[in-house]
């Protein structure tokens, strides 16, 4: 679980705990001494108990709720694995796909496959892109990809006009890569995963609050990527 989450479900057991004391007090099953109806401050205290009790019950149930949705396993995992594309990933619902022309250099143009998704709820957006190499497009080799995936990097960070986080390289047995995460403008994180496999360019993004920018969602979208050459 998420550390939103868990912080949902931390914060849901004090209201709850109180909430059942009060219910308890407000309607004498508990905490009533001796001699209370002749004390009006009981009484008042009383009053106040049978509702402020249910409020703060039905509180920890939101709260509860709330945890629940943001919990990965009640998301509707969906795989994304178009035809030919030879690679997987996992999203948390049903993504819009989209076809891009890229603009035709020397090697002919190419064409940028997009599943994207965006969960107002949960304040998350998250995208998947491959774009195959033109035919005519020359073999590179391990150094240039990477060089060609640095130069990506760097493209990305000018567009978003954020802050780089954090960088490091990955590993494929097909083809090198490089993780990296943004500080937006407007404070959410973008976390990147760029990849050059044999003959296709990838880029994985999930865009969220600072504070779910770690969570088991994004776990999961990340980790779910598989590809077979």
């Amino acid at each position: 679980m998420s550390s939103s989450p868990l912080l949902s479900l931390l914060a849901s057991a004090l209201p709850l705990f109180c909430g059942i004391w009060a219910t308890l007090v407000g309607f004498e099953y508990i905490g009533k001494p001796v001699g209370a109806e002749l004390n009006p401050n009981f009484r008042i205290r009383q009053r106040l108990y049978k509702i402020c009790g249910p409020v703060m019950i039905g509180l920890a149930l939101i709260l509860v709720g709330k945890a629940v949705l943001q919990s990965p396993r009640s998301l509707k995992w969906q795989r994304y694995a178009p035809a030919g594309a030879h690679f997987s990933v996992e999203l948390p619902g049903s993504p819009v796909e989209s076809v891009i022309d890229e603009e035709p250099g020397e090697y002919g143009p190419a064409k940028s496959h997009i599943a994207r998704l965006q969960r107002a709820d949960l304040k998350i957006v998250c995208f998947a892109r491959y774009t195959p190499w033109p035919d005519q497009f020359p073999e590179l080799t391990r150094e240039q990809k990477v060089e060609r995936l640095k130069q990506s990097f760097e493209g990305i960070l000018r567009s978003t006009r954020g802050k780089l986080i954090e960088e490091k390289p990955v590993d494929f047995p097909a083809g090198p890569g490089r993780q990296f995460r943004i500080e937006m403008p407007g404070g959410a994180v973008s976390r990147f995963e760029a990849l050059s496999l044999d003959r296709t360019d990838f880029l994985l993004m999930f865009t969220a609050p600072a504070a779910t920018a770690d969570s088991a969602i994004a776990e999961r979208f990340f980790r779910s990527f598989k590809y077979e050459n």
